[in-house]
């Protein structure tokens, strides 16, 4: 009998072991590390934040400010890498952890930058901690993106300049400093690789890129899913960036356009509405409610997306909400409530006849589709001139 309790105990403790490990192994110390290159932060004679060692008396008030910049612009960075949502950074929970950032801070450094063996700099290691921030989290129960819930991306970035198109494949980026963008996803923990070649590559507005194409660049590159983007540089040094992420299925995950004129700023607006969306998506798996995203392209006029929402709600014994997520040149996307099967939702929506289906993704649990061109007809009405036009909405 004595044995059978010694048994238990262990075992128990085993248990409680495996999952504080688990646990560390999802978000260990390192991943509480925030590194910036020295350069960043400007204001002390020389540059860049001083070492304690080398702050001079009539500096040291001035270096404890940049400091504290550091470590605030840290925190700032720690909280999108840990929630993968930039806009969790204007609610009061993390306005709380941004005006004590320093509280939080265990130690900093400053550290040679080293590329191919060589010095090419110096950055700054701010290291918080980790099991109180763990903790804190908790306490104010923070939406985690779990580190195992991350997507793996195969990145195909193309850059047009001058006529010239030039394909960001992992051998021509060590070349291409001018157009280096892989320090954010890094930073963000978001695991990104480049093509090996520049075969099979996929521009993001190719209206239905092969699905078997798809898969087959996935596989190849052992990768989730599919980031295509394209910079484009203008004359008067402003920039486009278009891009879309797909779905081994084809399905389009998340697009988006911006234009600017600070490369970088757009580079990580890019990431962070890709993050954004992932991290969305691992909260709804996590979760006990039932949700579906409702893709419908090629709506022009009011009139059709009141006709597409009065269908959704008219059917009260599938759908318990539908959410209007956002509108933006001839998409208009839908977060529902369901109840019952996933299928017998697709299986509806694939028998409306004003409507041609895309596809879907179980494991998005999303839907796409677009508008039939014979909309008006199949309703026995005649378009109208008159009607709201929604192109160019955002």
């Amino acid at each position: 009998m004595r044995s059978f309790r010694l048994f238990i105990l262990l075992l128990a403790m085993s248990v409680i072991q495996t999952s504080q490990a688990a646990e560390k192994g999802t978000m260990g110390s390192s991943f509480f590390t925030v590194v910036f290159p020295y350069e960043t932060f400007k204001g002390v004679p020389g540059g860049g934040i001083k070492t304690p060692q080398s702050v001079n008396l009539t500096s040291t008030q001035k270096a404890s400010q940049v400091l504290d910049q550091a470590i605030t612009q840290g925190m700032e960075t720690l909280l999108v890498k840990i929630t993968g949502q930039k806009r969790f950074l204007g609610s009061a929970v993390a306005q709380g952890y941004l005006k004590n950032a320093k509280a939080w801070l265990v130690t900093y450094d400053i550290k040679p930058r080293m590329e191919d063996g060589v010095q090419v700099g110096q950055n700054i290691v701010l290291q918080y901690s980790a099991p109180r921030l763990t903790a804190a989290f908790k306490q104010h129960r923070v939406d985690i993106w779990p580190l195992a819930q991350r997507p793996k991306l195969l990145v195909m970035g193309s850059f047009l300049y001058k006529g010239e198109l030039l394909k960001m494949t992992e051998d021509m980026m060590r070349y291409r400093i001018d157009i280096e963008f892989r320090h954010y996803p890094q930073q963000m923990a978001l695991p990104i690789t480049l093509p090996e070649s520049a075969q099979n590559w996929i521009l993001p507005q190719v209206p239905n890129p092969s699905n078997a194409l798809i898969r087959t660049v996935l596989q190849k590159a052992n990768q989730d899913y599919l980031l295509s983007f394209k910079l484009i540089k203008r004359e008067a040094s402003t920039y486009a960036l278009v891009w879309t992420v797909f779905a081994p299925s084809g399905v389009v995950v998340t697009k988006g356009q911006i234009t600017g004129g600070d490369r970088p700023s757009l580079m990580q607006a890019m990431f962070d509405q890709v993050m954004q969306r992932y991290a969305l998506l691992a909260k709804q798996t996590n979760s006990d409610v039932q949700k579906i995203t409702l893709n419908v392209y090629d709506l022009v006029n009011a009139d059709q997306m009141q006709e597409i929402e009065m269908r959704l709600k008219a059917n009260q014994a599938m759908f318990n909400s539908i959410k209007l997520r956002s509108i933006q040149a001839g998409l208009v996307q839908y977060e529902i409530d369901y109840q019952g099967r996933y299928q017998n939702v697709v299986t509806w929506l694939r028998a409306w006849q004003i409507i041609d289906f895309i596809g879907e993704s179980n494991n998005l649990h999303q839907v796409d589709v677009k508008l039939n061109p014979n909309f008006y007809d199949q309703l026995g009405l005649e378009k109208t001139a008159s009607e709201k036009n929604l192109q160019g909405v955002q």
